[in-house]
């Protein structure tokens, strides 16, 4: 079984390439927040608690998408200088970042996507 087949068909070459594109750029929320943590995971965003597209999706660090900390950081720590982590509190990530919607459009702008 295909890692994407749980909730969408294989990336195509573009989307394989935007995915490319944002693993070599910066944490989104990060930058947001005046960091700029490079190589960043694909997150893709959801919707009923499945994956829009592959084209809805955005680069966050370890700690925003999934709540791991840098090596030697406490958690406190991590939240302090990076903010909320989206995995440990949605409301407050979103709170501290904007909606998905938001991120994404300042991914894509990032990207040159029209």
């Amino acid at each position: 079984m295909s890692f994407y087949s749980r909730s969408l068909p294989a990336p195509t070459k573009a989307q394989r390439a935007r995915m490319d594109a944002i693993k070599n750029g910066v944490c989104i929320p990060c930058l947001i927040r005046g960091k700029r943590t490079l190589f960043p995971e694909i997150n893709h965003l959801l919707s009923g608690g499945l994956r829009i597209s592959h084209d809805a999706t955005v680069g966050e660090c370890q700690w925003h998408h999934r709540r791991i900390p840098n090596d030697g950081w406490s958690f406190d720590s991590m939240r302090e200088m990076y903010g909320p982590s989206r995995l440990c509190s949605p409301r407050e990530f979103h709170a501290a970042f904007g909606t998905d919607k938001e991120l994404l459009e300042v991914q894509n702008e990032m990207l040159g996507v029209l």
